[in-house]
């Protein structure tokens, strides 16, 4: 008899926690799923296109030997090239092109441009970038350290502007 009362106890203590775990609450919302409502919410952008791979980029960015640097390519990714230019073994400047299809955010740096290379919007960052934005896509940046404005935008210029506009 003593078997059986502890037995039936056990067995009301599970269904009893059971149903309080089953009932109790539910997982608060996590940054995911807040990211998720903005999207359905058209908070956040929505894809608008298919990027361009990055191995297009490549040909794209100055030649290996512009002003006797040689050129180490250092990312590629869908959208985005990355390259080095060494002189003497040691980084003068990077230059990367990235797709800003999907990133009006990214275009928007350009909105208040007062300068111009080559025809399109040229902005400064901090004081060692220089950006252009080519066929309100393509965004080409030249990032140095030692390098001031002017030096920045031979770099900027130094890539194929023209044939970057003509990418789809």
């Amino acid at each position: 008899m003593q078997w059986n009362r502890r037995w039936l106890r056990s067995v009301g203590i599970a269904l009893l926690a059971s149903t309080a775990l089953a009932c109790g609450s539910t997982p608060e919302p996590t940054r995911w799923d807040d990211a998720a409502g903005e999207i359905d919410e058209g908070k956040v952008d929505k894809p608008i296109g298919s990027i361009v791979a990055g191995s297009a980029f490549n040909a794209l960015l100055p030649a290996d030997g512009f002003k006797d640097h040689a050129r180490v390519f250092t990312q590629e990714r869908e959208g985005y090239a990355e390259a080095d230019y060494k002189l003497d073994g040691e980084t003068v400047v990077t230059v990367s092109i990235s797709d800003t299809r999907n990133n009006p955010s990214a275009r928007n740096k350009f909105s208040d441009a007062k300068e111009e290379l080559g025809g399109y919007p040229l902005v400064e960052r901090g004081s060692n970038s220089s950006m252009v934005l080519v066929n309100d896509r393509f965004q080409v940046r030249a990032s140095s350290r030692s390098l001031g404005a002017s030096e920045r935008k031979e770099w900027l210029g130094a890539a194929s502007l023209d044939q970057l506009a003509g990418l789809n």
